[in-house]
């Protein structure tokens, strides 16, 4: 018998031999590709990236299945929240979940990957990532949250004017909405009116890196990192806070595509997983979902592999 110490780097597919590793969150979303087979009533899942089109029918998170359970219900098992807000004094259009669309990214007529369209016409929608967990116990700074997004081009070849902002929710609840104290804006959409919009009409849709720092703002267990539109669109009122005095909420939406979130840190992170003992010769397999529980009879989907000192990452299909 010998004795081995790995980490468990919580939500995300990694786990990392080391106790220093950056990722404190990750996922791209490939535990979706079982639900992108989904066809309802014609309507299909689709890359709407890839074939520079917004405007195919689409399957939002409800509709789509794998195995007798909805995208919608994986992702809330995973811990994910989804928000939707709309203009006040407007009924509600859609809830929550069905303003979430899936989408698929193809390569050679093969499915590789799988994101998100978010956000219906007349509201505005947001991702709710699971409570940050495996963090020590007086939290860490200097974190970043990165991730690619494209705002969604209208019929009219106008993006649009999506402005994404990302927030922390402490565990008490309270969402903090002061700039560089819990909430950055991606500077790329920080834009004034019609004019300054960085996405010019009629361009063709692609991914945008988006790499925001929180600084010194100090992440804890239990905190809440969300993806949204920002203070001047969620909700939305009569005119976008000032942005542009020629749009009408009722008549605009802030709409976009997202993938491959990740959260980091330079602080080291405390073992999640310590002093495991295993033998030398004949190691179990052991399984772990994407947010680092073990798990003893793992179903269709994507998990977290270990084998003595041997990780990686494995998706099953039984």
């Amino acid at each position: 018998m010998k004795k081995i110490t790995l980490s468990v780097l919580f939500f995300g597919a990694t786990l990392s031999a080391t106790a220093d590793s950056s990722v404190v969150y990750e996922d791209d979303f490939s535990s979706l590709i079982p639900y992108t087979t989904t066809e309802v009533d014609g309507k299909t899942v689709y890359d709407g990236i890839g074939i520079n089109d917004c405007s195919a029918g689409c399957l939002n998170i409800t509709q789509t299945v794998a195995d007798g359970k909805t995208a919608f219900e994986a992702m809330t098992e995973k811990g994910y929240q989804f928000l939707r807000k709309n203009p006040s004094g407007t009924a509600a259009s859609k809830t929550p979940q069905t303003s979430f669309y899936l989408q698929k990214t193809e390569e050679n007529g093969e499915t590789t990957g799988a994101y998100l369209r978010i956000g219906v016409t007349g509201g505005a929608s947001g991702l709710v990532l699971p409570p940050l967990a495996g963090l020590p116990e007086n939290g860490v700074s200097n974190v970043t949250v990165s991730f690619q997004w494209c705002p969604v081009r209208q019929g009219t070849g106008a993006y649009d004017y999506t402005h994404l902002s990302v927030t922390v929710t402490p565990e008490n609840g309270s969402e903090i909405t002061t700039v560089g104290k819990g909430r950055e804006n991606v500077e790329e959409t920080n834009y004034g009116k019609t004019e300054d919009l960085p996405f010019p009409k009629n361009e063709a849709l692609a991914w945008h890196d988006a790499t925001l720092n929180f600084g010194d703002y100090v992440f804890k267990n239990g905190d809440r990192i969300t993806i949204r539109p920002g203070a001047n669109q969620f909700p939305m009122n009569n005119k976008y806070n000032g942005i542009s005095e020629d749009l009408d909420p009722s008549k605009g939406t802030c709409r976009f595509f997202l993938r491959n979130i990740k959260v980091t840190n330079t602080d080291d992170l405390q073992t999640s997983v310590n002093d495991i003992i295993v033998s030398d010769e004949n190691v179990p397999v052991e399984y772990f979902n994407l947010q680092g529980m073990k798990v003893t009879d793992p179903e269709n989907g994507l998990y977290i592999v270990r084998q003595g000192n041997k990780v990686s990452k494995k998706f099953i299909r039984k």
